[in-house]
């Protein structure tokens, strides 16, 4: 009969010490994932109060229908807390139904009373500020601002008329209220131009995507911003210089509006997509 070899014995599965740090682990995990739940229940909440007393229905009502699965959950559960916020949230439906009719009215005060230039052709649900620069569509449904300019789409808000006005706001200034140093600017388009012709083994005075431009501009600088660039773009076209170390720039006109982009203002005169810089006369 053959010997029976006894069984493996692992160290690591009698070891106590490994054992109670590997318990620690777990538990640590264990309490972060609660820790980590209750900080998210916390916002909840503080969101919504801060929602309630503000008078922010959109975003109050927004809040409760996005975060129903945590709310339903209270219900399961026989939370006394649900019976008044049942009552809430059925206010917050009633005050942004009546909120939806007085918006046109009250986003033709708002640009009054904060100096925002809305434009005359302006009918609801869109908006347009600065020319056409900047739009405020209201999409009723969903119950939400959306705000964009020639150059790119910003998050959606909630239709609060005090949330509109604190966007709009912010905007027209981060845009329109910046300061404008011409030559910095064309020095500086001038030195994106040549590193791209020089990449691309191209002669000087070469025709260059202004989205190219765009694009190099932002690869160097993290707080880049398109539509800023644009807004410098349609200043230098108006203000200048037009000249910079023997050279001025020009556009060229296009009527893709992929490629192009849209100057702003006086600057506008259709879409343009190329920036060439021309010798000037001796």
């Amino acid at each position: 009969m053959m010997n029976e070899e006894p069984p493996f014995d692992d160290p690591a599965l009698n070891d106590p010490i490994r054992n109670s740090a590997e318990a620690a682990q777990a538990q640590a995990i264990q309490l972060k994932q609660q820790a980590d739940e209750a900080v998210k229940v916390a916002g909840i909440w503080t969101r919504l109060i801060e929602s309630r007393d503000a008078g922010l229905w959109f975003r109050l009502r927004g809040l409760i229908d996005e975060e129903r699965a945590f709310f339903h959950q209270l219900r399961e559960s026989g939370d006394p807390v649900v019976e008044p916020l049942e009552k809430l949230y059925k206010e917050a439906k009633e005050q942004t139904q009546d909120l939806l009719l007085s918006l046109p009215r009250d986003i033709e005060k708002l640009a009054e009373r904060e100096n925002l230039a809305l434009d005359r052709t302006s009918r609801h649900p869109k908006y347009t500020f600065k020319d056409g620069f900047i739009t405020l569509l209201i999409d009723e449904a969903k119950r939400v601002a959306k705000v964009s300019n020639y150059e790119g789409k910003l998050p959606d808000v909630p239709a609060d008329i005090v949330t509109i006005g604190e966007v709009l706001k912010s905007e027209e200034k981060r845009l329109f209220a910046r300061k404008f140093e011409g030559t910095k600017f064309l020095q500086k388009l001038r030195a994106v131009y040549l590193s791209i012709l020089k990449k691309e083994k191209r002669p000087d005075g070469d025709p260059v995507p202004l989205r190219t431009i765009a694009r190099k501009l932002a690869s160097n600088d993290s707080k880049f911003r398109r539509d800023e660039f644009l807004i410098d773009l349609s200043k230098l076209a108006v203000e200048g210089p037009a000249e910079v170390s023997g050279r001025r720039f020009e556009f060229q006109q296009t009527s893709d509006a992929n490629q192009g982009m849209l100057l702003y203002g006086p600057a506008s005169r259709g879409m343009v997509n190329l920036l060439i810089f021309t010798k000037t006369a001796p």
